[in-house]
């Protein structure tokens, strides 16, 4: 074909002399501007239209310059005509480019008349032409195609007349109309029937061409039909495995007879029977498959090669023969000898071959039970942790969770216990999870399960989930024989110079509750200095657990004057910290301790600090096995509990549970109840119902916050609209803020706030704290990070870092106030601002098309009127459509392309840490420069009406 295109010929000689890509891209050009011109004089012969197209094809394979849309439309004329040829090279040619130049046909002429080219060329009694169309299908079909051409397809694959070839390339060209347009062939079940019968034809080329099909027909059309036939199949293995004489010598690869056809029969065996444990084939269709399985693994698996083909042609049929013995519940027997076969394959030096070994050990392994556990296995399994390659060795990390069972998950987890301190970081944290499920799933010794777990929170804490240490708390509540040991052991792991921060959550709540328990050893002032010493390299949640510890500790001796004089201390330091909850549990802390020098006050403190409960049992299996408590001391201490309670409440009105600093809101969120999701710090050991009402708690700064600084909103809505700007201004200072989205944790913001002294005097003891902010379940989390100086010079500044992460919507009475306190001459000054932390700054913007926007809004609108929020707006200046388009980004949306100029259209995601992300869409109508209406619509309830308050608020001031 090519000596006769001398112009295609010199062409490429051509391009392969030229020095440089300049000169090679200027060749290609000329030879593009003389193919257009010659097709555009529509006066070629054959030959001319063959070498052209030849060239254009040629430049697409090999060079980098573009054949562009004009060049394939110009030559589709030539290529349809290439195509209706009755030369075979030129209807090949034409075939070719079709597939490489216009493999997204869009133009419905040149589809039309390229269908009718093929449907013409699959009916002509030609085979070559017959199959240059099939080829052509097989590689362009799509759904449009499976419409025009099945029906044609169909009867090149069931004509009885077809040579083997014909079949196997129809066969592939149906599978590829169908699997584009499955509905095709369930609007045709009466072929089903021809194709199944298929798989018994004589020639291997068309059985293996025809059981993508089958296999497709199987698992998305009529599975039933497909299900009758698992004799013909196993008849068809049985013959290429137990009865190789017959197969002739050009089916061989590797001594194996038709190796892929075996891979494929096994795969669709598989498929045709999901189910081992309700198997329903027959007696000897059963038979002969158990058959082929037991002799392949003794043949294959004992075979041995140094070609890396023929060794993974081996794998390949190993490794399909044994899943299918996975679905035909074989004998234990047989199942041992695949299991050997299998490990054998460990060795081998090859990854692919190793970890294919792996994974069919784990589907075995989870099919059935009797799979061999013995150390033999094991050794070589935790061996290959260790290896270089961390996906097998994650891979060989499955196999043994797999393995383990009560017999062998002691030895299990002390193995991965020492290879995880020199395990790949990344391994490192999956064997701890592990390591956590099996100690929980397999544990029976409560003292072993403690041990295991605080080793392993030692080794790996921060890669943990909070439950683990959870877990361990909630065992020692309940089991009042570890609870003396445990104490013990935690308190060897908190005098370590490099602790972990949840052995330090753990020995708070443990010597809390139980450190009385080892005082002969570790008497309470030396567990009070090394808690409080620990004190100061915590985080905050974990500092919140520690005070309440200390507490405790104190509950046991309340008469020890050096321990309270500790304790007050510490409170007092924490009076002021920046951590709100830090704060008001130190103050009320410090109450408490003043209020001990009643018997009321130390009636109230023994009942708030009591022992806790043990913890619901019921649903909890771990809880049943290891928390083995005493019931009759639990039950005196509820008692004990109740009759306390009983003289509080006989005490008289002017007790102090009837304090007016106290009110009735209180958290009962328990860290550790059963499934559930928080992370909050375990608090005092707050009696439930069953023991008395629980104590009030008082709320912070009660009636104390005065009212807004005048002029206030003018800064407050300035950057509700910008970033950046004047916050506040006085005759004294000058507040400029800037606010920036933390980089990838989106419902994070941070705040930065300067202070500009503009007065003539100094400003001394200035001070900045945030007020009227929710403790208990707040909607927003504000944490000042950086505090401003104390002494702000004349014309000098200070700065100040506040953080804001939003955990759910909050409306704007839930925006926290900033309260700036401050002297100057003398004078002393109160600034009260409403910090600016809208709920739009949480809000990334949304690439959408339009017809994705109109999607999602109807989503929406399921969720009825309250994910919904409309209101007509009357602004006060004018404003044209390009500021709206501005305005729209500052809300943190994304413009919706789309052709009207009267609406407008906006997507994006409110983040927030506890409600999840949130989808926003907003409609805006210009209706004119005055009059603008506001749609806002969410994926949760009530936020629509959020997002509007702030929009409509900040036009009434605009």
């Amino acid at each position: 074909m090519g000596a006769e295109m001398k112009g295609l010929q010199q062409f490429i000689a051509d391009l392969r002399n030229v020095e440089s890509k300049e000169e090679q891209d200027k060749r290609i050009n000329s030879e593009i501007v003389n193919i257009q011109k010659q097709f555009a004089q529509n006066k070629l012969t054959g030959y001319q239209r063959k070498k052209y197209v030849s060239k254009l094809i040629y430049i697409y394979l090999t060079s980098s310059c573009n054949i562009n849309a004009y060049n394939v439309s110009l030559g589709q004329g030539q290529i349809t005509q290439l195509i209706s040829s009755k030369v075979y090279t030129e209807k090949f040619i034409g075939y070719l480019a079709v597939a490489l130049l216009m493999n997204n046909v869009n133009d419905s002429d040149m589809l039309t008349t390229l269908v009718q080219s093929l449907k013409k060329d699959l009916s002509t009694a030609d085979e070559e032409s017959n199959l240059l169309a099939l080829q052509c299908i097989a590689t362009l079909g799509n759904t449009i195609w499976s419409e025009l051409l099945i029906e044609e397809v169909f009867q090149v694959l069931r004509s009885p007349t077809a040579s083997p070839l014909l079949k196997k390339r129809s066969a592939l060209a149906f599978f590829k109309l169908v699997r584009a347009n499955p509905d095709s062939l369930r609007r045709h079940r009466s072929w089903i029937p021809r194709i199944l019968a298929l798989c018994d034809d004589q020639n291997f080329g068309v059985v293996l061409s025809i059981l993508p099909v089958v296999e497709l027909i199987a698992v998305e059309i009529d599975f039933e039909s497909a299900k009758d036939l698992i004799p013909t199949l196993a008849k068809k293995l049985s013959q290429l495995i137990t009865d190789k004489e017959s197969i002739p010598q050009d089916y061989y690869f590797g001594g194996v007879p038709c190796p892929w056809l075996i891979v494929k029969l096994a795969k669709l065996l598989t498929v045709l029977m999901p189910d081992s444990k309700s198997l329903n084939i027959d007696l000897n269709s059963l038979r002969t498959l158990r058959e082929c399985v037991s002799i392949t693994i003794s043949d294959i698996g004992s075979r041995a090669s140094s070609d890396s083909s023929v060794k993974n042609v081996y794998n390949a049929v190993l490794f399909a023969i044994i899943n299918l013995a996975t679905h035909l519940d074989p004998s234990p027997e047989a199942l041992s000898s695949s299991v050997d076969a299998i490990t054998r394959l460990l060795d081998s030096h090859e990854m692919n071959t190793k970890y294919l070994a792996l994974d069919s050990l784990i589907k075995l392994s989870s099919e059935h039970s009797t799979l061999h556990t013995s150390q033999k296995h094991l050794l070589k399994i935790l061996h290959l942790l260790n290896e270089q390659d961390v996906s097998i060795s994650r891979k060989a990390l499955d196999l043994v969770y797999v393995l383990a069972d009560v017999g062998s998950s002691g030895y299990i987890v002390s193995e991965l216990l020492k290879i995880m301190k020199s395990a790949d970081p990344v391994l490192r944290s999956e064997i701890a999870i592990k390591v956590s499920v099996l100690s929980e799933k397999f544990a029976t010794d409560p003292q072993w399960f403690v041990n295991t777990n605080l080793q392993l929170i030692d080794m790996a804490g921060p890669q943990l989930n909070d439950s683990i240490w959870q877990r361990v708390t909630q065992i020692v509540v309940n089991n009042e024989l570890l609870q003396e040991f445990t104490c013990k052991t935690v308190f060897q792991y908190i005098m370590k110079s490099n602790f972990a921060e949840a052995i330090v959550k753990i020995a708070a709540y443990v010597l809390g509750e139980f450190g009385d328990k080892i005082i002969d050893e570790y008497p309470l002032g030396k567990q009070f200095d090394i808690l409080s010493k620990l004190y100061f390299y915590v985080a905050n949640d974990t500092r919140q657990m520690l005070l309440t510890t200390l507490m405790k500790l104190l509950k046991f001796d309340l008469e020890n004057k050096k321990l309270k004089s500790k304790l007050i201390k510490l409170l007092r330091l924490e009076v002021n910290s920046i951590n709100s909850e830090l704060q008001q549990r130190s103050l009320e802390y410090l109450n408490m301790i003043q209020r001990l020098n009643t018997s009321q006050g130390q009636m109230f403190y023994r009942f708030v600090f009591d022992e806790v409960p043990v913890f619901n049992t019921k649903q909890n299996p771990l809880l049943l096995r290891l928390g083995k408590t005493n019931p009759s001391a639990k039950r005196e201490l509820v008692k004990s509990t109740d009759d306390l309670a009983r003289k509080i409440q006989q005490n008289g009105k002017d007790t102090i549970l009837e304090d007016d600093e106290y009110s009735d809101e209180v958290d009962t969120t328990d860290p550790f109840k059963e499934n559930s999701t928080t992370t909050s710090t375990p608090m005092t050991s707050a009696p439930t119902s069953s023991r008395g009402p629980p104590p009030p708690v008082p709320t912070q700064n009660r009636g104390l916050e005065g009212p807004l600084t005048p002029n206030w909103e003018v800064g407050f809505y300035r950057l509700f609209e910008f970033n950046q700007g004047v916050f506040f201004e006085n005759s004294l200072i000058k507040i400029l803020a800037r606010i920036t989205p933390h980089d990838s944790q989106k419902e994070l913001i941070f705040l930065q706030l300067t202070f500009q002294n503009k007065s003539p005097q100094p400003l001394t003891s200035f001070i900045t704290t945030a007020t009227n902010y929710r403790t208990i379940k707040p909607n927003v989390v504000i944490n000042l990070v950086d505090l401003p100086s104390t002494d702000i010079p004349i014309n000098g500044r200070a700065t100040s870092t506040i953080e804001a992460l939003l955990r759910g919507p909050l409306t704007i009475s839930d925006i926290p106030n900033l309260r700036i306190q401050f002297s100057s001459g003398g004078a002393f000054n109160n600034v009260r601002l409403k910090l600016p932390i809208f709920l739009t700054k949480f809000i990334t913007p949304t690439a959408l098309q339009f017809p994705q926007f109109l999607q999602h809004w109807k989503q929406i609108d399921v969720l009825g009127a309250n994910g919904e929020a409309v209101e007509n707006i009357q602004v006060r200046t004018p404003v044209d459509y390009t500021w709206l388009v501005r305005f729209l980004g500052k809300l943190g949306l994304a413009l919706i392309e789309q052709n009207a100029t009267s609406f407008l259209f906006g997507g994006g995601i409110l983040h927030t840490s506890t409600v999840g992300k949130l989808g926003t869409l907003l409609k805006v109508k210009y209706v004119d420069e005055y009059n603008l209406e506001f749609r806002f619509r969410t994926t949760k309830d009530g936020v629509a009406q959020l997002l509007m308050e702030y929009v409509a608020n900040y036009f009434k001031r605009h």
